[in-house]
């Protein structure tokens, strides 16, 4: 689902009570490969939040009551993304395996999925996901997008 450009429009959706602010310039440039990143949002619940203020170009989205409030979110977001369609890629943002249902669903829909997270990552998580990066030192680097400057 391209835009105007014919490139693919990606969303990034960040779980941010689980991954750090200071990783959000190398979510958005994995994000990138994918095509252009239309949506960028990161989900905290207030005590998250500090976290993230600094990063611009992120969308907050505070979920303000319960526990897994803002996975919950992020699920349902992204869900209403793909059926309004007009988003054609995703990069999922999370070391942990909450988001693995989200991601096999997105890929029954015709999406790909970009999940990024950390060493620790779970294997149910990795294997749902179209293709898995992690961060941090040991992050393999992945290769350049075909037809990408």
């Amino acid at each position: 689902m391209g835009g105007t450009d014919g490139a693919t429009r990606v969303a990034l959706l960040v779980d941010g009570d689980n991954l750090p602010a200071s990783q959000a310039g190398w979510l958005l440039s994995r994000a990138a490969r994918m095509g252009r990143v239309v949506v960028r949002r990161s989900y905290v619940d207030p005590s998250h939040l500090a976290n993230w203020l600094g990063s611009d170009g992120f969308d907050l989205r505070v979920a303000r009551q319960g526990r897994n409030a803002a996975d919950l979110l992020l699920a349902m977001d992204a869900v209403e993304l793909s059926l309004a369609g007009g988003v054609g890629a995703f990069a999922l943002g999370s070391s942990d395996g909450g988001f693995a249902a989200l991601a096999l669903r997105l890929v029954e829909r015709g999406h790909a999925v970009l999940g990024l997270g950390g060493p620790a990552s779970p294997r149910h998580w990795r294997r749902s996901c179209t293709t898995f990066l992690d961060f941090g030192p040991a992050a393999p680097v992945a290769p350049p997008v075909p037809g990408a400057a």
